[in-house]
């Protein structure tokens, strides 16, 4: 946060010092066409919308886990995840080669995060004693930034059943 915080701040630093600049120019320049450098925000990452859901049909529930871009360039990502659903949902991050729905299980009807190549989860509670919470509720959301390197990735949702009932979703970074 500190970095996003003092790039921020050099790139409003350089953007006053050119219309300063500009101002001190004699007036045969303001004929030209200038281009605007991209916003500040590219220069931190990648930002993907995320929808964790499911039908909300009882005794047949239909999970789903959607992005708004399936490929991404290498670096930091921000997943900026919701949960549209009625139930809770988690987002977890598999770095695998395997399909996605051919990701090995679990007795307990979930993936096996070791053998399936479990990379991160989005923590949405982080309290001051215990384990972190996985867990995000229903109509909540919480946003979780990683640094991935190029290759194939599951994003799926690893809460017994969920996954075997479609909550997961192909992901690649080039």
């Amino acid at each position: 946060m500190r970095l996003l915080r003092s790039l921020v701040m050099v790139v409003a630093a350089v953007g006053w010092l050119t219309l300063g600049l500009m101002a001190c120019g004699d007036d045969s320049s303001s004929n030209q066409t200038t281009t605007e450098a991209p916003p500040a925000a590219s220069a931190a990452g990648t930002t993907v919308a995320v929808h964790l859901g499911d039908t909300g049909e009882q005794g047949g529930n239909k999970y789903f886990l959607t992005v708004d871009k399936a490929t991404v360039p290498a670096g930091e990502i921000t997943f900026v995840i919701d949960n549209v659903g009625t139930v809770h949902h988690e987002m977890a991050i598999f770095k695998t080669d395997l399909p996605a729905d051919k990701l090995p299980m679990t007795e307990e009807n979930e993936v096996d995060e070791e053998k399936g190549g479990l990379l991160a989860e989005a923590v949405y509670n982080k309290p001051l004693r215990g384990d972190e919470d996985h867990r995000i509720r229903a109509g909540r959301g919480v946003n979780f930034t990683i640094d991935l390197q190029p290759g194939n990735y599951v994003l799926l949702c690893n809460l017994e059943g969920h996954y075997a009932n479609g909550q997961f979703v192909q992901f690649t970074v080039t």
